[in-house]
């Protein structure tokens, strides 16, 4: 490579500050033995401590599984080395930055940079291609105009009140034929789309945990369900084209298959189970106490575990800049 993009051509490096280990704890604040964001803009609802860290890794290392690989469609073609150039990838939202890294490991003349709001990203043995630092989505980035190649985001839809927050970043961000890849859990019950019943009577406690968190996401953070919609969201900016959609079912419990979906299906059960904990302080704020959250949780994971056929449903979203 003769000429890599410098740091000046991508963003502006007087805002960078390394961050020492004493300014932890101003980014964190506590309730119930568990450690939230700070944040007085960031509407995400869920811990961000080693709990839930741990269950983003395991959702992590399990959707890989399913789906092969940490990305669907042209990312290789796109992030292929140029001799010109180095090219360039945001991660929003990176958390741990598992997929950052693995992704560095995969395209080590890619420069990576995850972002995230609060600093539990890996902060030693890090590869010479990966950077994280502390951003809030709901603001603007430091990157300049038209100078990433792929912007990535996973799991972020809990993260702000807009997706097309997110959405209309990416294309500033983005250069032509750049693309932006969104991958979002649908927040609610699936059946297998192979079977045909009733999920209010196959599996009502946990529908009714859905339908308890869902309308508590949207009055006390304005979260609403738009996993399916993000295509749309896309399309109408008429900033992108290309615009290509994949679903992947995930099964919950060991039912289905060969021993990979049996193994996905197992730790994504295990995954819902700390993923049902997490919302414990969302829904001490509509007035639930603790053996009534204790309840809940306990009969929607009974549901998963003895009714074969639940899948949770995976929407990825792939489009080019234009």
């Amino acid at each position: 490579m003769t000429d890599p993009t410098s740091d000046e051509e991508v963003f502006d490096t007087s805002d960078l500050e390394e961050l020492s280990v004493e300014d932890f704890p101003g980014y964190f604040e506590e309730f119930g033995n568990r450690l939230y964001h700070s944040s007085l803009t960031a509407p995400y609802p869920l811990p961000v401590d080693t709990l839930e860290q741990e269950r983003f890794r395991v959702q992590h290392n399990t959707l890989k599984l399913l789906i092969g690989n940490n990305y669907v469609g042209a990312i290789p073609q796109l992030l292929a080395q140029d001799q010109t150039r180095q090219k360039v990838v945001v991660d929003i939202g990176t958390g741990r930055g598992e997929w950052a890294i693995e992704m560095a490991a995969d395209f080590p003349h890619v420069q990576f940079h995850g972002l995230d709001i609060v600093p539990i990203s890996q902060r030693t043995d890090l590869p010479d291609n990966v950077q994280f630092e502390l951003h809030d989505i709901n603001e603007p980035t430091r990157f300049h105009d038209r100078s990433i190649d792929l912007v990535h985001a996973r799991s972020v839809s809990m993260t702000v009140r807009d997706f097309r927050t997110i959405i209309y970043e990416a294309a500033r961000l983005l250069r032509p034929g750049g693309i932006f890849y969104s991958g979002e859990w649908g927040r609610f019950p699936s059946l297998h789309p192979d079977l045909d019943a009733d999920l209010s009577t196959l599996v009502p406690n946990f529908v009714n945990f859905f339908n308890v968190v869902t309308p508590a996401l949207a009055t006390r953070r304005a979260i609403h369900q738009i996993s399916h919609l993000i295509p749309t969201m896309i399309r109408d900016t008429g900033l992108f084209s290309e615009i290509t959609t994949q679903e992947f079912c995930m099964p919950i419990g060991p039912w289905q298959g060969d021993h990979r979906l049996k193994r996905c299906g197992s730790a994504y059960r295990a995954c819902l189970g700390r993923y049902m904990e997490a919302f414990r302080r969302l829904l001490a704020e509509t007035g639930l106490n603790d053996d009534q959250m204790d309840q809940l949780f306990e009969l929607a994971e009974q549901d998963m575990k003895e009714v074969p056929g639940l899948i949770g449903v995976f929407y990825t979203c792939y489009a080019r800049k234009a």
